[in-house]
């Protein structure tokens, strides 16, 4: 009898000796599949982090190549007014009188961004981008790209219908920090507000462009006409944003915010 017993026990240890094993083989396979998961992540990582640092250098390089390019004043010497347009009357708020040359920088496959230079009357020079010629070939999302250009012109922006609503150009302020540079988010934020107009303004545009007049309304709006639409815009910095609506989307109120070191280089 106690030899049978040491034999059961013996069984029973050898039972759980094996089973001890076979659960130090499975922790040792799920360790070297998770250290290969580790170290796959880990290379791609790597070149993910490679391929950032070489856009990184390419950025870096045009940046250089705008900052050391030396500009050359047109040899007719013609004289060309900019203005900047800030509010929703189309009033000019910056003119400069003076001669102008254009420089083109190069951007990758022989395309190019179009940076006028205008010297005002103190024989200042500003760098203007014309905004079209970067969206024309825009490769890859870098704002800071045109962070040292003086004003950007975003040309005349268009309402819903496709109308004109006004030439506008906005300064940049580099100094200001993030909020004094113009970002692709507002140009886009607002390019989608206007073309969905009729979902937010009470009182949208006529298809043919034409103002809203008294004989537009419904009698009961003709009784009581709705007020201006108001939108406000959080955050504005530089009032690209909140200042293409205002050009582009009649019959409603516009009003942009910021920070108080930022007030000046919207009202400028």
């Amino acid at each position: 009898e106690e030899e049978e017993c040491g034999m059961t026990d013996a069984m029973f240890q050898r039972g759980a000796y094996l089973r001890m094993l076979r659960q130090l083989e499975e922790n040792n396979e799920e360790k070297e599949e998770e250290e290969c998961g580790m170290t796959d992540a880990m290379f791609q990582r790597g070149a993910y982090l490679r391929m950032l640092r070489q856009l990184e250098l390419k950025d870096e390089a045009e940046r250089q190549q705008q900052q050391t390019a030396t500009f050359q004043p047109d040899k007719q010497n013609e004289d060309n007014d900019v203005k900047k347009s800030k509010d929703c009357d189309d009033t000019a708020s910056l003119s400069h009188a003076s001669s102008s040359s254009s420089l083109s920088i190069a951007s990758g496959d022989d395309i190019e961004d179009q940076i006028d230079v205008v010297v005002s009357s103190e024989g200042l020079k500003y760098k203007v981008l014309e905004y079209a010629s970067f969206l024309a070939h825009q490769r890859y999302y870098d704002d800071l790209k045109h962070a040292n250009v003086n004003f950007i012109n975003y040309g005349q922006i268009l309402d819903s219908n496709g109308c004109a609503g006004g030439q506008l150009i906005i300064e940049q302020r580099k100094s200001l920090g993030k909020g004094g540079l113009c970002w692709d988010a507002a140009f886009i934020l607002a390019e989608y507000m206007i073309a969905h107009e009729k979902q937010w303004n009470a009182q949208p545009q006529r298809a043919d462009c034409a103002p809203v007049l008294s004989h537009d309304y419904t009698p009961q709006q003709q009784h009581q006409p709705p007020p201006p639409t108001k939108v406000v815009e959080l955050g504005s910095g530089t009032g690209l944003g909140g200042l293409m609506i205002a050009k582009a989307v009649a019959n409603c109120h516009v009003t942009i915010t910021d920070l108080p070191e930022l007030v000046d280089l919207m009202t400028s």
